[in-house]
């Protein structure tokens, strides 16, 4: 397969042959021609994946725009609540005092009271000021717990929207990172096999054997008699 030109097959590096796809005898020319074909593509490989990533950060872009939004619903919602809780503690209180005004003009006489006891007409005079802010108390109560209620489902559609934005960018990163990375590798090998292959030096270097030694470790003869030896990595090309 393709990549499998871009593939390290000993500790020492890649086969630039393989990588360029040409004989061990070619010559200069030939190389040049093959560096050539071999880099025509990358040009639209690269706009691909810059078109990948625009794609990818702009779907990010979205998902941090959408979960912000959703931060700032539930933020709403929460205060709609508190609103809420504060109306409905106003209408408890104001219904307490209602029903003791109300209550106090008819306790039995002789009963003990902690309160002063009220003649009727001053019990409905008395109700007759707390009853009214009673109602709206409660209709700005049910409001407000309604508005917290639509925000809330507006933050959770918010937030599964986000999070399928956030699915989507997985995705598209899932593609782009392997494309991306094999334009780097390819082209850095392309440029590494054609200036080591047209150098007469560094290309009889290349080409000098490897031995495997120690079990995991491979070794080139050095032009001064010693031996170049690295270790790990793969033995395709190891003798």
């Amino acid at each position: 397969p393709h990549s499998r030109r871009f593939q390290m097959t000993s500790p020492f590096g890649y086969d630039y042959y393989l990588s360029l796809a040409t004989l061990r005898d070619a010559d200069n020319d030939t190389l040049v021609d093959a560096y050539l074909a071999g880099m025509a593509p990358v040009a639209g490989m690269l706009a691909e994946t810059l078109r990948n990533l625009t794609e990818l950060n702009e779907t990010l872009r979205a998902s941090r725009e959408t979960h912000l939004h959703a931060r700032r619903a539930l933020a709403h919602a929460r205060g709609a609540r508190r609103v809420a809780t504060e109306a409905l503690y106003d209408a408890e209180y104001r219904l307490k005092s209602l029903r003791d005004a109300v209550s106090s003009a008819f306790v039995e006489a002789g009963s003990f009271v902690s309160q002063k006891r009220l003649s009727p007409a001053d019990a409905v005079r008395d109700a007759a000021i707390l009853f009214p802010p009673i109602p709206p108390t409660l209709r700005g109560s049910r409001k407000a717990l309604e508005e917290a209620i639509d925000d809330t489902n507006r933050a959770d559609e918010l937030l599964h929207a986000g999070d399928l934005l956030l699915d989507d960018a997985q995705i598209l990163h899932g593609h782009a990172r392997p494309q991306a990375d094999h334009l780097e590798t390819m082209s850095r090998v392309f440029r590494e096999g054609y200036e080591t292959l047209t150098d007469k030096k560094r290309r009889e270097t290349h080409d000098k054997p490897c031995k495997k030694i120690f079990g995991a470790c491979c070794a080139k003869d050095t032009d001064n008699g010693g031996k170049d030896i690295k270790c790990g990595g793969d033995f395709e090309n190891a003798e």
